[in-house]
């Protein structure tokens, strides 16, 4: 599904990669899993690239932008 980068610290695990936006989890020892996150591609990149990142082979399970929203019902006027 996605990819799993290993820090020093904690992974991160990228789910869905948009035009510019990316949905992407970090997961720190073994803490439950948190919310997905959500940003740009640069910063990200700049987060990778400052903790000198190493690609893991193996899927992550961070669920893709589609399951992320929430469909609320429209309030009755």
């Amino acid at each position: 599904m996605g990819q799993v980068w290993q820090l020093t610290d904690s992974k991160i695990e990228i789910g869905f990669v948009g035009r510019t936006l990316v949905h992407y989890r970090q997961v720190k020892g073994t803490m439950p899993r948190p919310a997905t996150q959500l940003s740009s591609q640069a910063t990200l990149e700049k987060e990778l690239k400052a903790g000198k990142a190493v690609l893991i082979d193996e899927e992550a399970s961070c669920p893709p932008a589609g399951v992320l929203r929430i469909m609320r019902p429209r309030a009755r006027k």
